[in-house]
Order: structure tokens, then sequence, then C-alpha cells
């Protein structure tokens, strides 16, 4: 017999909220739905964009309960509590795509309540909104993971309140990457490679070949819009076209973000910081609490203070700084996951001492994620493509770098089938002695390359870096896993 909810047809206005300033962003609402034992499905919290039309309330509260009795049917299942499930759904008779996040929130004396946060897609908005999909899926599950801990008892309106905050700046976010994101489609002009004549051909050769090894995830700090964006424009002609959704450009005075501060944004893929001109070569390097160059010259640490969240990005940042000539990136491949998971672990358990103790400051010590390890050279590859580019005419440059991204592609892939046959479907662990094998039979001339082109191959089969670069302790489990899923 079919569930018949005891709700009303109607949302009660103490749960509606409307998101100001957020017109133009994709999402028409944001549902916070939770299962009531008595009530059934429930729509704890609304949150409406202006921009487009009102969403009828027996709309929200229909896909509502869609969403949590079609999750509750199928939970006679045995499932693991801590899981953030994701659904895509299209919903044409409502003209509206619903990606919800199924959860289990802990709440009344600690127990756990099935619910579900949804965002409302306007149809029309799918395919603009499509490129996004794993930033949004990202940012939304970090968000839930702080809202069950402030879920709790008494601090439930204050999870409600930062939810709400964090909506807001993701609606602003996803706004600014329709006014400021790149195009697919780059000029030429608009790069360093419309004219080569007085470009730091080994400073742009290190950015781009770092750039590549941590898959197209970069920063560029500098006091020039004009220059900071030519840089992102270059840099982004080495990414493929559809990735270049989640690039955004350096706007006027506050950079091309949404946070005041001209603060990181962790998850886009390139992005520009602009800083105050006051922050000189000279000031950073005579600052001993803040140097560029650590004393061991192992490290550096950029002046520049809101590079903290690089660690909660989807791979390593290459920091490419225009006012000092330095590039730095934040980490290896493979050591970026496992620091990724520990600091969102140690951020979420701060979080937790914070409200049982019930205290405004944070348990954690000072980290080190400023802290940058410098880029030695540009790899061959690179300088040969320099090189070949600055005797081509400039109408065929952009078509010469589509042809060079095709070639790293074919090396990925050839790549990925020579590490399947030497190490036997996984069965074999491999060390330097395969890596120096490698390099000779696919004609790599060095270390660098093969890093450049194995980041592309992370990109087509995730986890591969750990074949070459992986942590001794955990390499050949990852290697086994790898081919395991190749062969499925």
């Amino acid at each position: 017999m079919a569930f018949v909810s005891a709700t009303p047809e109607y949302i009660p206005e103490t749960s509606k909220r409307h998101l100001a300033e957020t017109y133009g962003c994709h999402c028409a609402v944001f549902l916070l739905s939770e299962w009531d034992n008595i009530l059934g499905p429930v729509a704890r919290r609304v949150w409406y964009n202006k921009h487009y039309a009102p969403v009828k309330d027996d709309v929200i509260l229909s896909l509502s309960k869609h969403i949590l009795n079609s999750e509750l049917s199928a939970t006679t299942r045995s499932r693991d509590f801590k899981e953030i499930q994701t659904k895509l759904e299209i919903n044409n008779t409502d003209n509206v795509v619903v990606l919800s996040f199924i959860f289990y929130g802990v709440v009344k004396k600690r127990c756990s309540i099935l619910s579900a946060f949804s965002l409302l897609i306007p149809l029309a908005e799918f395919n603009v909104f499509l490129p996004l999909y794993d930033f949004v899926v990202d940012r939304v599950t970090w968000y839930i993971q702080v809202l069950r801990i402030t879920q709790t008892g008494k601090m439930k309106e204050f999870g409600l309140e930062s939810l709400q905050k964090e909506i807001h700046h993701l609606s602003h976010l996803l706004l600014q990457l329709k006014v400021a994101g790149l195009k697919q489609d780059i000029q030429i002009d608009s790069t360093l490679l419309a004219n080569l004549h007085g470009v730091d051909l080994g400073f742009l050769s290190k950015a781009i070949c770092s750039h590549l090894q941590t898959c197209g995830y970069s920063v560029v700090i500098g006091t020039d819009s004009g220059e900071i964006n030519k840089m992102i424009n270059t840099l982004a002609l080495f990414i493929e076209r559809k990735r270049r959704n989640l690039c955004l450009s350096c706007q006027g005075d506050g950079g091309g973000i949404v946070d005041e501060s001209g603060s990181y944004e962790p998850g886009l893929i390139l992005q520009g910081l602009r800083v105050q001109s006051s922050e000189s070569t000279d000031e950073g390097k005579s600052n001993p609490d803040n140097p560029q160059t650590q004393p061991d010259g192992s490290t550096l640490v950029l002046s520049q203070p809101n590079l903290s969240d690089t660690i909660l990005a989807p791979y390593p940042t290459t920091v490419v700084d225009l006012r000092t000539k330095e590039i730095g990136t934040t980490s290896s491949l493979n050591q970026h996951k496992q620091l990724r998971v520990k600091e969102q672990n140690s951020r979420l358990q701060d979080l937790w001492l914070r409200m049982e103790v019930g205290l405004e400051r944070s348990f954690r010590s000072p980290d080190k994620s400023n802290e940058l390890f410098p880029v030695e050279g540009g790899d061959t590859l690179i300088l040969k493509l320099l090189s070949e580019v600055s005797t081509l005419d400039i109408n065929f440059r952009s078509h010469y770098i589509e042809v060079f991204n095709q070639l790293i592609i074919r090396r990925a892939l050839t790549l990925i089938n020579y590490l399947d046959v030497v190490s036997r479907h996984g069965k074999l662990n491999l060390g330097a002695s395969e890596l120096i094998q490698l390099q000779k039979d696919l004609n790599y001339t060095n270390d660098s390359d093969v890093k450049l082109v194995l980041a592309s191959a992370e990109l087509l089969k995730p986890g591969i870096y750990y074949l070459l670069y992986g942590d001794l302790s955990d390499q050949f489990n990852q290697t086994r896993q790898f081919m395991t899923a190749m062969m499925l």
C-alpha cells in the first residue's frame, strides 16, 4: 500500500529563505528534507533563488517525498551510515533537474535520521551546469559533512545558519563562473604565446610543465589583472575545452572570485589572485617571519596568506607568482590525496570538539598549507614546443597546441597499456629500475616528461600514478586495485 503523508501541501513560512544577490545562478531552489516518523518526508528548510520564477510548494513537497520515500524503501539493505549517496534525476513534468545528496543526519538525542539535501536546477540550465557537476558534488559533500556535526541538539540552528552561508557562497561562486569564467575557445591574442619576444621562456616552460604535472590545477598571483589573465589564458590552452568552464579569470581589483578578501577557492582548476602592489618582492624577502625561500632551500613560502585551502583541492596545485617569477607546487600527486583526507578529517574533528566544548577558537595547531615545493625546471617536451610555436604564424599556433594536447593523450594511453603489461595486471610491484626501463622503452628523456604524461594518464585512469610514485607501504595494493578495475 502506498504511503500517504500527513504533511500539509504547503511549506511553512518559517522554513523558507530567499538568497540575495544570486541572480543568474544555475540553481533555482536548495532543499533540505528530513524523514519524520509521524509526518513522513518534511521540507525542513527551503532556499529560493529570486532570479527564477517561484517554484510551487506542492512541487517541492512532491520532490521531497519522492527522494526520501524511494531511499527509505532501499534501506532494508545493510548500509554505511557515514555514506553520502548522490543521485541525479531529470523531472520532465516540472522541467527541473534534481541533484540529491542522501545522508543520515544526527538529530534528536543523537539518533540517526534519513535526510536529503537537493539542488533544483531548471532544465534550461542543465547543459550549462553539467560541466560543473563534479565541482558542485565535491563542495556540497563537504557542506554535508560539516552539517552532520553541527546538527546535534542545541546546535541545530547554528548548523542551518552555517549551511545557509555556504549555500549563498556557492551560489555566488557559480554566478562568478558565468560572469568571469573562461570561454571554451581561447583567442591566441589573449595569451603569452601571441608574441614570445621578450617572454622569459624558462619561466613560462616551468609554469606550463608544473601546470600539467598537477593535472591542470594552478593559481596565478600578481599585481596586474591583465598580466594574470594572460598567464591564465596561456595555461588554459593546455587543458581540455570542457574543463575550462571551471577556470576563473581575474577581475579588476578583487580577483576573479567571490570572496571579498580575494582568497583561494578549492576545486577551481585555474584562478587568479590579485594582490596589492605594496607586497613587493623586497618586502617579502626581507621579512624573516615570511621568507620567500627557506634557509635550507627545500621549500618556499609565498607572501600570500590566502592559500591555506589548496590542500582541499582534488589535485595538487601549482602556484605561479608573477611578482617574484617563482613557481611552486603544494605536493606530489601521490601524496596529495592522503594529505587531503587527513586535512579534512582534522578540520571535522576540530569542529566536533568545538561543538562539544562550546568554544569558537580552534584546537588545531597551525599547519604548513602555504608551504610550496619549488619547481626546478621545464621538461624537454614543453621547451621543444615553445621553440616550435615561436616559428609558426600566429594564426596556426592554437591549432598546433591542440595537436600537442592530443599527442600527450596518446602518450598517456600508451603509458597505461605499458604499465598494464609490465606489472602483469598488478601482480608485480614497480620500482626505480622499472622507471628507468620505461624511459628507455617509451623514449622519455627525463623524469619530468614521465610525470607530465603520467598526470594526464591519472585523469584518464585514476590511481595509475601510484604505480610508479606511490608510497611503498600501499603501492602494491593500489596497483592491484587499479589493474583489477582495468580488467573489468
